[in-house]
């Protein structure tokens, strides 16, 4: 290269002649070919971004196609700041728990039942139950029922509806693409058909075991009760046999000496009849189920000038039986 002025050779690196310094100018045919290249397309990765998916994308992809058309407007309408909390669900209304357990809701779907039972139990019914008004205690786990389904019928979606807003910020934070994120929201969102159905499985079994150990142990109550209601109401035929020695000074042969039948409807339906057997004895015999024609004697005997009886169990089972008569 030489200098434009006195012609000079100037290095191709310099920018003013050596020799009188004038400023060099670039011949630009001389300069290399400077390859120009298109931009490299971006990868998915990098195009996609997880601010690409809209709100309503993100709802659709964890709810699903088949549900978005009726929780769509009812997410949108939670999410304005006036926009009211309540709307209505009938299947979370009766069936809480599995609903919740198919949503996905664990936590509250293992928890509703037990915490509301808690607070039924000890805080409406134990009042009642204290104070021994047992149509009360039903009233009150009747109004327990009412409320828990007017509760989740109301606000159910609205609980679906602060899971779903967790979820979607919890696949925010883990660094997605938006194809990925949504990915994550549509499994993350999949109804539990095959929990839901093991639960109903597990939970039938363990009411089959339930009712076989409660209803033989409910039918020894109901005996219990049927034979010491029985034997209360014959306090009748006691009366009057205490009369009947006081004023004849011997013991009755007969319950027509006391002026009864064997058979009254005085007696309940757990008695079949009541006799004086060649002892003196009261003879009982129950009615109904187990104890049909199961009896009881109930001995008689003067102390301290006092009639007292002496109750032994004859065919009636022990554990049907008064623990006096065992």
């Amino acid at each position: 290269m030489f200098c434009s002025k006195c012609g000079s050779e100037v290095g191709s690196e310099s920018r003013f002649c050596s020799s009188c310094g004038t400023p060099v100018v670039l011949d630009v045919s001389q300069e290399p070919e400077v390859e120009i290249r298109s931009p490299a397309p971006e990868t998915s990765s990098a195009k996609d971004s997880a601010d690409e998916l809209t709100l309503d994308e993100m709802y659709r992809a964890f709810i699903g196609p088949e549900k978005s058309s009726y929780y769509l407007p009812l997410f949108s309408q939670f999410d304005l700041k006036n926009g009211g909390s309540t709307s209505w669900n009938w299947p979370a209304a009766f069936i809480t728990q599995l609903w919740m357990l198919y949503k996905g809701m664990f936590l509250w779907g293992f928890l509703w039942y037990p915490i509301l039972g808690g607070i039924a139990s000890f805080l409406i019914a134990l009042p009642f139950v204290a104070a021994g008004n047992e149509g009360a205690e039903a009233l009150s786990y009747l109004a327990y029922f009412v409320v828990s389904v007017v509760v989740m019928g109301l606000y159910s979606n609205k609980i679906y509806h602060g899971h779903v807003k967790k979820k979607i910020e919890k696949s925010g934070k883990l660094g997605l693409s938006a194809q990925e994120r949504k990915e994550w929201l549509i499994r993350k969102g999949s109804s539990n058909f095959v929990f839901v159905f093991v639960l109903i499985l597990f939970l039938v079994s363990i009411i089959g075991i339930l009712a076989a150990i409660a209803i033989p142990a409910y039918q020894d109550y109901t005996n219990r009760a049927k034979v010491s209601v029985g034997l209360a109401n014959v306090g009748i035929v006691k009366e009057h046999y205490l009369d009947y020695v006081v004023e004849t000074q011997r013991w009755p042969t007969g319950m027509q000496d006391l002026k009864l039948d064997r058979m009254s409807d005085q007696f309940g339906d757990s008695i079949a009849s009541v006799e004086i057997g060649s002892d003196n004895e009261l003879r009982i015999m129950f009615s109904g189920n187990q104890i049909e024609g199961k009896t009881v004697v109930l001995i008689p005997s003067v102390e301290n000038q006092t009639l007292v009886w002496d109750c032994q169990v004859e065919s009636l089972p022990a554990k049907y039986a008064p623990a006096t008569c065992r």
